[in-house]
């Protein structure tokens, strides 16, 4: 493996402080301070940004079950195109990863392909409503738990899987949402939802979900991550179990700090997506959220589905958006060039941030590290055309939209995984 020398570039590396121009050396797969850059192969960063590789702690890579969807292969190849050198799998596969057989099946088939890092989030409850074996997902190497695309509406269920997560010291990541008031609502409830004349989905049912899961973490002692928060009072409710001191932390997706409900109009499955777009007021507030630290991360919510049914009619289309190849580019058109972050305070929430929460030791370029980097070119501008794109999905709700941003190279364990723009 060469010896890189990554050099000139302006280094942004939150886990120790540095924000400054200054070369990065690659050497036996780790970063290094010490070696010899004489026979280096050299990288010129002038002008761009070098960073950890982001992390992306919520994706759907849908395999097993949906390879039709995506693939464990395609998912991390879209993950690279976009800089993102680790991602945490959803476990609404199918089957779902209850269990060991599953969550090891995914680990190793990520290991085989080489191209990036893969942790998994095994299920609270497993497809008969039960509980599943916590201690059998943590020892088959899951790093988190939920039933992400549904919240446990049971709470005497939800109370135990808390207990269970505490005691064996993972988070538990909740898909907040009241399934009797969302109502199966298919859009945010507002001016927009009666203007389509469709079936809405309450803020209240985020925030009351929230509000609830805290208060029973706060009774456990639990580490609970709120995923894909989208509300106002949904965010206020975090800043104040925080204040409480409660172990809360939080994710906000692009979507929601960048777009609103508007988007729906004209029937854009594209735009449809769980938790739904919201209000002018709830994007400003996530904006704030993000700014003040009550929102921790920045993660995607990727999620890839077929053309063909996203062509279905508005209600009978599936959620979701892809985003791990816009993550970037959507954080710094919407929050680092409107000066509500500091691109530091950005990569931070893609980087180191979402390790602390799953309790990881990736997201950093200190010295020893895995060389696990990428550098962006955060000044050019481009188009969303999901048809270039790595991902089999190809429903985007930033389709058409300028952005400002692009991956230019990514090494994982220091092999060169994206070259100029192109996964290699």
């Amino acid at each position: 493996m060469p010896a890189i020398l990554i050099k000139g570039g302006h280094v942004i590396d939150p886990a120790n402080g540095v924000d400054e121009v200054r070369d990065v050396f690659i050497e036996d797969g780790v970063i290094s301070s010490k070696g010899d850059a004489k026979d280096a192969q050299v990288i010129d960063a002038s002008g761009m940004i070098v960073t950890p590789g982001l992390f992306d702690m919520h994706e759907h890579l849908r395999e097993p079950g949906r390879e039709d969807k995506e693939t464990i292969e395609t998912g991390l190849r879209a993950a690279l195109h976009g800089g993102i050198t680790a991602v945490l799998s959803m476990p609404n596969t199918t089957p779902q990863a209850d269990n060991q057989t599953v969550i090891e099946f995914q680990i190793n088939r990520a290991k085989q392909l080489k191209l990036g890092k893969l942790f998994v989030a095994g299920r609270i409850t497993k497809c008969d409503g039960k509980l599943a074996e916590m201690w059998e997902l943590k020892k088959s190497g899951a790093v988190a738990v939920t039933d992400d695309g549904h919240d446990v509406d049971d709470e005497g269920l939800l109370l135990s899987g808390l207990e269970w997560a505490h005691t064996f010291g993972i988070p538990l990541l909740t898909h907040a949402e009241m399934g009797d008031l969302s109502r199966g609502g298919v859009i945010n409830e507002g001016r927009v939802s009666q203007l389509m004349g469709l079936e809405g989905a309450p803020a209240s049912s985020e925030i009351l979900a929230i509000e609830r899961t805290l208060r029973l973490g706060e009774e456990v002692g639990t580490r609970v991550h709120i995923t894909h928060l989208s509300t106002a009072g949904g965010v206020e409710a975090v800043r104040q179990a925080k204040a409480r001191g409660v172990h809360a932390t939080a994710e906000a997706c692009p979507h929601h700090f960048g777009l609103t409900d508007e988007e729906c109009l004209g029937y854009r499955t594209n735009a449809k997506m769980y938790p739904p777009l919201r209000t002018e007021e709830d994007r400003q507030a996530i904006c704030e959220g993000l700014k003040d630290g009550t929102i921790d991360v920045i993660a995607t919510d990727h999620a890839p589905h077929l053309v063909s049914e996203k062509l279905l009619p508005f209600v009978l289309a599936p959620n979701g958006t892809i985003g791990s190849e816009t993550m970037f580019a959507a954080t710094v058109t919407y929050l680092v060039d409107t000066g509500i972050l500091s691109l530091a305070q950005a990569i931070e929430k893609m980087t180191i941030a979402p390790a602390k929460v799953l309790g990881l030791e990736i997201g950093t370029l200190s010295d020893g590290a895995a060389a696990d980097v990428a550098v962006f070119d955060p000044g050019k501008e481009w188009t969303v055309d999901p048809t270039t794109f790595e991902t089999k999905g190809r429903a985007s709700s930033f389709e058409g939209k300028k952005l400002k941003g692009v991956c230019e190279y990514v090494w994982v364990d220091g092999e060169r995984k994206v070259e100029n723009g192109e996964v290699l």
